[in-house]
């Protein structure tokens, strides 16, 4: 009984507490101004081919290139033409 007793006083403490933290917590908004007015720009990269296919090394070689510019990958999109197919890459940063 005794043990019991002490378990409930240990919960209602542990309640007391945590409920305090939170209420005393400022409120934070769920996106910033800063992330709502983001303005973007981008720029679509089309990666070297041979035989139509995409060199893995060149591309991860342009992308790091591109990325040391605050460049990041944001989409691709493929277009077939008369048997071939074009790559381009859609890159995107925080407009400066």
């Amino acid at each position: 009984m005794k043990s019991f007793l002490s378990l409930i006083i240990a919960c209602l403490l542990i309640s007391f507490v945590w409920s305090t933290a939170i209420e005393s917590a400022p409120a934070q908004p769920s996106v910033s101004f800063q992330e709502e007015t983001k303005q973007w720009e981008y720029k679509v990269i089309r990666p070297r081919t041979e035989n139509g296919f995409i060199r893995e090394n060149q591309l991860e070689s342009e992308l790091n290139k591109w990325g040391k510019e605050g460049w990041e990958y944001a989409d691709s999109i493929s277009d077939v033409r008369a048997e071939r197919t074009y790559v381009k890459v859609v890159l995107k940063r925080m407009k400066q």
